[in-house]
């Protein structure tokens, strides 16, 4: 991935902003609950390994930090997509958001059964 590919990722995943723009609906819940992780996993990272985030996502080995990139990805190009005036029903981001916010959805699960 280059720099400026990079970059555009963790400016939405920070700023929810692509370019100059606010995504707008329907995109921007998908970015505020993206943006909650993101900032849960890294506050996780930094700063309290004691939170169930960390636990889980530590003992099964999985990087919700790429996680989130390759969604904001996604997220981009579905914005660009509709910026061009593409059909949504069309878009061929759909299907890989999904899949991604399935493992986000495990991973709640496993969080909250970590702390029963």
């Amino acid at each position: 991935m280059d720099e400026r590919r990079i970059q555009e990722i963790h400016t939405l995943l920070n700023t929810g902003v692509v370019g100059d723009q606010f995504t707008g609906e329907p995109l921007d819940g998908e970015v505020q609950e993206l943006q909650q992780w993101w900032r849960a996993i890294w506050h996780a990272i930094d700063h309290d390994r004691e939170q169930p985030i960390w636990k889980v996502v530590n003992a099964g080995m999985e990087d919700p930090v790429q996680w989130c990139e390759e969604l904001a990805g996604s997220i981009i190009d579905e914005y660009r997509w509709r910026r061009a005036e593409y059909p949504r029903e069309t878009s061929p981001f759909k299907e890989a958001r999904d899949k991604v916010w399935e493992r986000f959805d495990d991973l709640r699960n496993r969080i909250i059964a970590f702390r029963e």
